[in-house]
């Protein structure tokens, strides 16, 4: 069978068949084929036409530099600028004073990352939704605090069983109260909850994640969730614990961070185990990226939630 599928290819090639670089594949796939007792029920030129399409088929999507689970052709979605001042770097934590309804932000980017956030909660949930311990009434504290506000915008149409958000998508209240939040605001949502001494992320939805990956951050405190960054030392921590042990209900505070990027990719997932040195998007770019991240304490629980917004706009020239 051998010698036989060895010729084979060759008067595949000379009869015009297949090119010189199918041929051989060619060949190679039919010396396996007839270990499978399904290929043994084709006929010859179905063998070859199959064998023809799995090569074709191999031979792009080997050459893709992207991974299989990783989403492809994603949206350029943009803001026009950026409303605070970006240039001047700010030392950890760098937070400063909001206003009680000012961690939720509407802007010109909403029907299309809102419409990026449906598509990634429908297409890879696992990827973007986690929780670890987290109580149902910190979850559902954050659900009521988002429509209490909503309630408040003529761009929202909140009813009984469900919400119109601006960009006229109807979304039901029924499900996971987190997630169910998430569907109707700009904001990805990471809750967090008093574990001991350290404030510990018990549940996110993290649709447009900056170089970090939800699965690693998961369950664990807020030291070990920074434990990558260089600046999040020891004092750094401390302060930081501080500051979420402090926060008063209704008096939300806020801070940035400003980031470059090749890509304009809003889903940009990176593991702790790929140092940012060998990422070749990460660091300059055409676009920069900055997360108005807002610290809301939850009255009820004393949860704190950590609400990210993010904006993306191109470098002029």
């Amino acid at each position: 069978m051998l010698v036989w599928s060895g010729l084979f290819q060759c008067d595949l090639y000379h009869w015009g068949v297949l090119s010189p670089v199918m041929a051989p594949l060619v060949g190679s796939i039919l010396r396996i084929e007839v270990k499978f007792c399904v290929m043994l029920s084709l006929s010859i030129l179905c063998k070859i036409a199959f064998a023809d399409w799995l090569c074709q088929f191999c031979f792009r999507h080997l050459s893709c530099n992207n991974l299989p689970c990783e989403p492809h052709n994603m949206p350029v979605i943009l803001q026009s600028r950026i409303p605070y001042d970006v240039s001047t770097k700010k030392n950890l934590p760098g937070i400063a004073p909001l206003a009680a309804e000012g961690w939720l932000i509407e802007d010109e980017a909403f029907a299309g990352q809102m419409a990026e956030r449906d598509r990634l909660l429908s297409q890879m949930p696992e990827r973007v939704f986690a929780e670890s311990g987290a109580t149902p009434e910190a979850k559902q504290e954050v659900f009521d605090e988002v429509l209490a506000l909503l309630r408040n915008r003529e761009s929202y149409k909140v009813n009984s069983s469900d919400v119109i958000r601006p960009d006229g998508v109807r979304v039901p209240l029924d499900g996971d109260p987190l997630l169910t939040a998430a569907r109707l605001v700009q904001e990805d949502l990471c809750l967090h909850e008093k574990h001991g001494d350290e404030h510990v992320l018990t549940a996110a939805v993290l649709c447009f994640p900056a170089s970090w990956t939800l699965d690693e951050k998961i369950g664990r405190p807020l030291s070990a969730v920074h434990a990558t960054v260089d600046e999040y030392n020891v004092d750094i921590g401390k302060r930081v614990q501080r500051l979420f042990d402090g926060i008063q209900a209704g008096r939300p505070m806020w801070r940035f961070n400003v980031l470059q990027y090749v890509r304009p990719d809003l889903f940009q997932p990176r593991s702790e185990n790929d140092a940012r040195s060998t990422d070749e998007d990460y660091g300059s770019g055409a676009y920069t990226r900055t997360e108005h991240q807002a610290l809301v304490r939850m009255p009820k629980s004393g949860a704190v939630l950590f609400a990210i917004h993010t904006y993306l706009v191109k470098k002029s020239g």
